[in-house]
Parts: C-alpha cells; structure tokens; sequence
C-alpha cells in the first residue's frame, strides 16, 4: 500500500513552491524529483505540500493556502498557471479524460478569446514534453505485475469451468463474460500497487488492449472468414500450440482493415464532399429569421456537439458558449438548425442557423467539414490495425428506431 508523505523541510518546500514555469516544464524536473534510478525516488508524485497565500496563479493569485500533492503542483505550474484566470488550480487527479476536458476548457477559452494563440500552443507543446516522461511517473512493469500471472492463472480455470458450455460453443456473448470477470479480477490484484498507475492514468495503455492481452488473456477473437474463436491464454504466458494459427489469423484483419477497409469511409468522403463542397456560412450576425428548430436533450456527454450554436427562447437567441453550459446541461432545448435555414443566398446559410463556430475560426466553406462524418468510419478501419479486441453493446431498438 502507498502512503503520502507531508513534505515539511523548508528548503525542499521553497524549492517546489518557487519553481518557475520554464523550471517545471523540463524533463530534468520529473526525473529528478520523480525519477527511480535504483535508490528509490526523491519524491512521489501524491506526496502533500501546503502551499502559501499569493503563490499561484496569473494575475490573480491565491488568497488562501490550500493543500495539493507534489505531482499536481509541477502539473499546473508547468502547463496551466498561464491559463489559471480561466481555469484555476487543478487539484484533483489528472487522467486521460480529466486532460480531455482540460482541453476541452481551453479550447473554448481560445475560441472565445479568453487566450492567447501562443500560450495555447505552448500548452500543446508541453503535452508531448511530459508524455515522455510517463514512464517515470507512471512504472508500468513491477513485481506485483510479474507476479500476477500465478493469480490469474488459478482465476481463468475457475472461470473455464464455469463457462465451459459457452467456450464449446464459441458463444460470442459468454465468452466476452468470462474475459470481463477475468479482467475485473487481474485489475483488482493490482489496484494498489504503482504499475496500475499507467493503465488507470490512460496514459499510454489501458486495461481493455494492453494489459489485457499481455497478462490477462488474447480474449475473443475474430477470423478472416467472420467466425469467432477464443484464445484463453495471454502473450506472457506464452501462447499454446494449438493457439498459434487463430491468433495469427486474427491479426490479418488489423492490416486488412487498413489496408482495404478505408476505402469505404474515403469513398463515402467524396461522396459528401461534391454534394457539400458549395455550401458556405454567412457573415457573423446573419440571420434568416427561420422559425424551424430541432429539439434537444442537452447532457453533460454530448452539449460540446452544439457548442456555439443558437438556442431559441421565445423571441430570444441565445448563443450556447462556455459562460452558459452549466445553466442547460440536462435540459431540452429548442436549437436553430442549418437544415432549415431560409436564406435567399445561394449556397448560403445564416449565423444563426449555422452556429458561430465557423466564423469564430476563420471558415467560411463549411460544406467541406461534412466530410468528418464519413473520415471517422475510415480512422475507425485504421485504428483497428492497433486494437483488435473486440467489444460487444446492448442496442435499445426502440430509441435506434
């Protein structure tokens, strides 16, 4: 079990405290604070420090002292202090879905010019800084991991037993049950110990691929020829004989699907392309006076797809910025929408059916970006070329149709 420690020295505190941005955004940094070069490292990255009035921020600083870990301070000293008037202090765990909406935010933020350009791409650039170091800060490999094959091991001929009928069958549905229970086992042998670290942070591996196949089990799998089969065995327990030809059966389909698969999303690309490309966004504040809208749930999953379009309140437009998300998340909203746009301009649509966002960066040939659309079934048939797992999802026909 890990345990926090208060840093109290008063010299290592000013230390930390008085870093500057530049200081906290270099390598050196992480690896000598964080870094285990064999005698153990100077800090952990959820050790606590107090951090005085009037130390952070950038031009208005804190006026209480509050308690953050060591790890957060180098994270927001080195990549959002910049940003801290429009997004404060981050002080809670940062894993790959907290990054996302610290994008997310800034992004917004950039858009509503609430930032500079430069600060943002600074921002980007520190990003790809500390990915580099992840593996510093987040071990993946340890003894509790090298240790654990024994455990699961014992766990997956349990589970075998127990869904041998649907393993006979090569029953798509038991099989994936049997690879969950197994998973949610192996992770929770792990789940104190640092190498969980990486797979929880999102960082560069996650439970459902990489862990999963290495130490775990190859899972399902699916053949050329559309069958399913299953491979119980994981790449660190070495692959059995008989396991051999549909584990490299199953990997044809990655290349394949790169390879041929990515016709069909860049075919369909051009497609909606020459049937779009003419369509353009009126100038800033145009509006065609449509009194047609669709109808909208907004949630705090999906609001981000109608940011900076118009929602209509009785005589009102309001535009749905970052100012205002909070006041209509969960709520049906009435929207202006480009389908029913009236304007007498040929291959025009009016702001305020469009939305604001194509004008806000600087696009007026918005017919182009239809083409979004159809590129992500062919990223979908490209991504498939690092990920063959395979997932299965409960379909509720009566809201699909």
């Amino acid at each position: 079990m890990r345990k926090s420690k208060q840093i109290t020295d008063k010299d290592e505190l000013n230390e930390i405290i008085n870093l500057t941005q530049e200081e906290a955004s270099t390598k050196e940094i992480i690896m000598r604070y964080f870094g285990d070069f064999g005698n153990g490292s100077k800090y952990n990255p959820y050790d606590i420090i107090e951090v005085p009035p009037n130390t952070y921020g950038n031009k208005n600083k804190n006026k209480n002292k509050f308690t953050t870990t060591v790890g957060l301070w180098i994270f927001n000293k080195s990549f959002l202090e910049k940003f801290s008037d429009v997004i404060g202090y981050i002080n809670s765990t940062v894993d790959a879905d907290a990054y996302e909406d610290i994008n997310q935010k800034l992004s917004y933020a950039l858009l509503e010019n609430k930032i500079e350009l430069e600060d943002f791409k600074k921002f980007i650039v520190q990003s790809q800084i500390i990915m580099s170091c992840a593996s510093a800060i987040c071990p993946s490999h340890t003894n509790a991991i090298f240790d654990l094959n024994k455990k699961v091991s014992k766990k997956k001929k349990e589970l075998e037993n127990k869904y041998s009928e649907g393993i006979k069958n090569k029953d798509l549905v038991e099989i994936k049950k049997m690879e969950n229970e197994l998973l949610d086992y192996a992770k929770s042998e792990i789940k104190d110990d640092e190498c969980a670290d990486m797979f929880d942070s999102g960082a560069r591996s996650s439970y459902g691929n990489n862990f999963k196949n290495m130490y775990v089990s190859r899972g399902p799998i699916k053949h050329t020829d559309g069958s399913y089969d299953v491979v119980l065995t994981s790449y660190m327990d070495g692959l059995e004989s008989k396991d051999l030809a549909n584990v490299n059966d199953a990997a044809v389909g990655g290349p394949y699907s790169r390879a041929i698969n990515t016709s069909a999303g860049g075919y369909k690309e051009k497609i909606f392309l020459n049937a779009t490309q003419h369509l353009k966004v009126d100038k800033p504040g145009t509006d065609c006076g449509s009194d047609k809208y669709i109808t909208v749930e907004l949630t705090k999953k999906n609001i981000k797809d109608w940011m900076y379009c118009f929602i209509k309140e009785g005589n009102k437009l309001i535009e749905l910025t970052s100012d205002n998300t909070d006041k209509y998340i969960n709520k049906t909203v009435k929207i202006r929408f480009s389908a029913f746009c009236k304007s007498k301009k040929d291959g025009y649509i009016c702001e305020k059916c469009m939305g604001s966002l194509y004008n806000r960066i600087g696009i007026t040939n918005v017919g182009l970006g239809s083409m979004i659309m159809m590129s992500s079934l062919k990223n979908a048939s490209m991504k498939a070329f690092h990920d063959s797992t395979l997932s299965l999802f409960d379909i509720d026909v009566d809201s699909v149709f």
